[in-house]
């Protein structure tokens, strides 16, 4: 039996585990608990990612076989040359491996509906660590080397953009064809750029020009913590601000004005100190602020907007069906995706049942996922061990397909 299922894999609704918690679920818990404390905190965060992706990493057992390609060679194509000990064939020899043995630590869909991943591989009790992407295209398996520190990735129409803090970044096409960013001074953002996060700043990506630009923080902000761009251009982001001050907000940039909008979340501990994970979908905008917790975070308000920032509906924990909240995600068809954890440390997720996001319902199925990204008409979500993740695709109605597994 190969150990990769090939990609993708629509044999149907996801698994429900029944098995007690393996000590590298349990690792798995803890990195996302971990992560949840320090949101507001940007210096915080980078300490704790490294750590944790270090431990993560040598929870990890037997290296994962190499993916083979999606689909059957073209008619044609000349035969793969033997491996030769050219400096291409060593770099690509590195990034499988890294993708083999390594950890994952992000996603992304593009426009065409292929998933590219990201992976890290730490050495030892260091935080000497490298990262790799993948694409996984309808033309097959491309991969290589990601240069810097703490790489995401996040989709630009067809496109991926995958960027380090450390300004390192490229656009990928579906081919799996390159080319290096560039910073410009300035630029105007589109519902065809994508958002990016370097250390302690926000930039806008072209993928057309493979250019990017600093978005210039309001006053007041310390740091900010996420961002994504609606479907009409409005660039809408999350920040924090130095301490001791408690002053959650939820920011957006209409693309016809310069001048940075708000809505303020939390102002007080009662109702939150920290900045929580944020959804957009259209004219439909959730953000949320964070209690810190020890293992798991509440949250203390769920700001909800559904007419693009004009008005706001401030929910309590009181008012949904969960008290927490790991990771949320959108379809551009206006389903909200929730995922958070119930009272026995077993990770469920919910999604909105109409167009209020007032109203939500357990998605069966789907136990155990714990990480959620938009992705057009679908929200990707993954679940398992270092050792063993899954890809699931959910549709409006609550579907859930298995996309992939990576063993």
């Amino acid at each position: 039996m190969p150990e990769r299922l090939p990609f993708p894999d629509v044999a149907g609704p996801a698994a429900e585990a029944t098995r007690p918690p393996s000590f590298e679920e349990i690792v798995v818990r803890a990195r996302r608990h971990r992560r949840r404390t320090v949101l507001a905190a940007t210096g915080v965060v980078a300490s704790v990612l490294m750590a944790v992706v270090v431990g993560a990493t040598l929870t990890t057992g037997g290296g994962r076989a190499t993916p083979q390609p999606l689909l059957p060679t073209p008619t044609g194509s000349a035969p793969t040359s033997a491996p030769t000990s050219t400096p291409a064939h060593t770099a690509d020899a590195q990034a499988a491996a890294v993708v083999r043995d390594g950890h994952l630590v992000g996603y992304a869909v593009n426009g065409k509906g292929s998933l590219l991943t990201v992976w890290q591989r730490c050495a030892g009790q260091t935080s000497r660590c490298r990262t790799a992407w993948q694409l996984q295209g309808r033309s097959g398996i491309t991969r290589a080397l990601v240069k810097g520190n703490f790489a995401s990735a996040v989709a630009a129409g067809d496109s991926v953009v995958v960027m380090t803090w450390d300004e390192s970044g490229l656009v990928l096409d579906d081919r799996g064809q390159t080319r290096p960013l560039r910073e410009v001074a300035s630029g105007t953002v589109t519902a065809a750029d994508a958002l990016v996060r370097l250390e302690r700043d926000l930039a806008a990506v072209d993928p057309v020009r493979a250019e990017y630009w600093r978005l210039p923080a309001p006053p007041g902000v310390d740091a900010w913590a996420d961002g994504t761009i609606a479907a009409d251009g409005t660039a809408w982001a999350t920040a924090s601000v130095p301490a001791p001050a408690i002053d959650v907000r939820i920011w957006w940039l209409d693309p016809r004005t310069s001048a940075w909008q708000h809505h303020t979340i939390s102002r007080s501990f009662a109702d939150g100190p920290a900045t929580g994970p944020s959804a957009v979908a259209g004219d439909h905008v959730a953000a949320l602020s964070m209690h810190d917790g020890v293992d798991v975070a509440t949250y203390g308000v769920f700001a909800l907007s559904t007419d693009g920032g004009a008005s706001w509906s401030d929910l309590h924990p009181s008012d949904l069906p969960f008290d927490n909240v790991d990771a949320m995600a959108a379809t551009s068809g206006g389903t909200l995706y929730v995922a958070s954890q119930d009272n026995g440390g077993g990770d469920r997720v919910f999604r909105s049942t109409d167009a209020t996001w007032r109203h939500f319902a357990e998605v069966p199925g789907v136990r155990g996922a714990y990480r959620l990204v938009a992705a057009g008409q679908e929200v990707v979500a993954a679940r398992g061990t270092p050792g063993r993740t899954e890809v699931l695709k959910l549709d409006d109605a609550g579907h859930a397909t298995r996309w992939a597994i990576f063993r």
